[in-house]
């Protein structure tokens, strides 16, 4: 079930593994994850290269880095990453689905 608002989406789905998904950045936004139910990893990198064009209409570009750090969220846990911070969110870890909200604050 996925529920929208204008900048907030509530979402269940299942964590996918760092092959089926890479970094991105945004330029335009913040984006705010708070996780309801389940367990996920998200990892934050450094010095990034462009991989592909900039989306302006989903303000997101894919992005390649150098190094990075990753951190297990479960219920109740608050990630926030800021606009040129690149980041590859919501990765498996311990449940089988994550249920979460993301508010994507313009800035």
């Amino acid at each position: 079930m996925d529920i929208r608002y204008k900048n907030i989406t509530i979402q269940e789905i299942v964590p996918k593994t760092e092959q089926e998904k890479g970094f991105e950045v945004h330029y335009n936004h913040r984006d705010i994850f708070i996780i309801l139910d389940g367990e996920t990893t998200f990892q934050r990198g450094i010095n990034y290269r462009m991989i592909n064009q900039y989306n302006e209409e989903k303000d997101v570009q894919k992005v390649e880095v150098e190094k990075y750090e990753t951190f297990a969220l479960k219920a109740g846990d608050v990630i926030i990453f800021e606009p040129y911070e690149p980041h590859r969110p919501l990765l498996k870890a311990g449940s089988p689905t994550v249920k979460f909200i993301i508010l994507k604050e313009k800035v």
